[in-house]
């Protein structure tokens, strides 16, 4: 039982970990995004002006923002359950 509640606690510090880990390359590909596109404040834009100045741009930063963190901690979650699973 023990065992058991160690390793739920160690995927879900791992999946934190992840998560945050994975929004670090996600800012840099969308401030770039933002630079390559033509954004007036660039990496500075709120995200009003990037809506301004593309609704599909905006929608990008969304799926990258909310897309990669939950594909690191899905990542996570299956390597840690196949290594503890006993079969």
């Amino acid at each position: 039982m023990g065992r058991d509640i160690r390793h739920h606690l160690v995927t879900v510090v791992l999946s934190v970990a992840g998560a945050v880990a994975a929004l670090v390359p996600v800012a840099i590909v969308t401030f770039n995004l933002h630079i390559y596109v033509g954004v007036e404040d660039g990496y500075m834009a709120s995200p009003a002006q990037v809506l301004e100045r593309s609704p599909v741009l905006l929608g990008v930063d969304v799926v990258l923002a909310l897309g990669a963190p939950i594909l690191v901690v899905a990542l996570i979650v299956h390597l840690r359950r196949r290594r503890h699973d006993p079969r």
